[in-house]
């Protein structure tokens, strides 16, 4: 009887792209901004989160922003191009809209003075709905009044919505 032996080299390599969520992003004219702001998620399937590994794993593939120059008075939108790489080299590109909001020292509108008003009573003992009423509220504002209530925005609503979200979580784990 004759014998044959055969030896197999495998290789496995890392053909898949990371995966990004992005997000728009506004930005208040002349503060600072990083394109990593408007991603959100950068996943791969080997490396993990790249958000968190020591190597750059990103490139702005668009033109820089500068916050300071900005058209007319106006707020001014710009689309952000960046490719996510992982440790193989494997690439995604994404992309985002920023909106640079006009400074402007005119007052509140009538609309910005009313959701701030609501947010500003909104207490930890407030119900659910009254955190959807001033978040539908909110997002109902054009772009330039959300920023100039973004403080009252950030202190008041968003830490009961997460206090709702995290017990609607909390509910549905214990079903």
């Amino acid at each position: 009887t004759k014998k044959a032996v055969a030896e197999f080299v495998i290789q496995i390599v890392d053909i898949t792209a990371p995966n990004a969520v992005t997000r728009k992003v506004l930005v208040k004219q002349g503060d600072d901004f990083d394109v990593r702001d408007g991603i959100v998620l950068a996943v791969d399937n080997v490396d993990g989160d790249l958000t968190k590994q020591a190597y750059t794993w990103w490139e702005e593939t668009s033109k820089p922003i500068d916050t300071t120059k900005i058209n007319n008075g106006k707020d001014t939108s710009y689309t952000v191009k960046v490719t996510i790489f992982d440790k193989t080299g494997n690439e995604r590109a994404v992309s985002y809209t920023v909106v640079v909001v006009a400074d402007t020292t005119e007052e509140l509108s009538n609309a910005a003075k009313s959701v701030k008003t609501t947010l500003s009573k909104l207490t930890n003992s407030s119900s659910k709905t009254a955190v959807t009423n001033a978040r539908s509220a909110y997002d109902k504002l054009s772009e330039d009044d959300k920023y100039s209530i973004y403080d009252i925005w950030l202190e008041k609503l968003i830490p009961l919505e997460v206090k709702f979200f995290t017990l609607d979580v909390e509910a549905l784990i214990t079903k």
